[in-house]
């Protein structure tokens, strides 16, 4: 699998507030930001680079994000749904219950993040690398994936029923008390032990 980089030449330091009045977020450096009461919506994030920025206090709502890093920031419970994700690195961010239902995600990485209850349901995934994570209860319940690679990443708990997972290698990551159905087992790969558990969710015991 290879994943396309964002695409990242000419970036300025820029601040948010100064972003949200021009309503354009275009090769923007952005960091060491705590924004409040901020409604951002109907826009691209294009070529940005956010390090350190707390998007609590904002609403994102319809925006899609191109050619992007973020490093260090808090995106949790931010609503992506049915938005296009291209080309962008989360790295050691927070995306607590943020959403990203019936998305489009294309060349996307996730890099020491804490996922915790992120919903990609519904999703159309091409070309995602996970590494190092946490996606504990989360659901990715009917999405269809391609080229997706993951590593050392805890989905404890999380939901795959009726999602496309062919090709998809669990086998360094924790996948106890997650929920498959038969389409979603059908060929993803898996270690001895996940077999194992696995099949006491389908009354099969399973004797050493």
């Amino acid at each position: 699998m290879k994943i396309v980089k964002p695409k990242i030449t000419n970036i300025t330091k820029k601040d948010i507030k100064s972003c949200f009045a021009t309503q354009e977020f275009f090769e923007a450096e952005l960091e060491n930001e705590t924004p409040t009461n901020l409604t951002i919506s109907d826009i691209n994030i294009d070529s940005c680079s956010f390090k350190n920025v707390d998007f609590s206090n904002i609403s994102l709502a319809s925006v899609d994000i191109l050619d992007s890093i973020f490093e260090d920031c808090d995106l949790s419970n931010q609503n992506f749904n049915k938005q296009f994700i291209d080309r962008v690195i989360f790295k050691n961010c927070k995306l607590v219950g943020t959403t990203f239902i019936d998305s489009n995600i294309r060349n996307v990485q996730f890099i020491d993040c804490n996922c915790r209850y992120i919903n990609f349901s519904g999703a159309d995934i091409n070309n995602l690398h996970i590494v190092n994570s946490t996606f504990q209860n989360s659901s990715f319940n009917e999405a269809k994936t391609k080229e997706v690679l993951l590593e050392e990443t805890s989905f404890e708990g999380s939901e795959f029923a009726g999602a496309t997972l062919k090709n998809v290698d669990f086998t360094t990551c924790n996948i106890n008390g997650a929920i498959f159905d038969q389409k979603s087992l059908k060929n993803i790969i898996v270690n001895n032990f996940q077999a194992a558990s696995i099949a006491t969710m389908f009354g099969v015991i399973v004797k050493d």
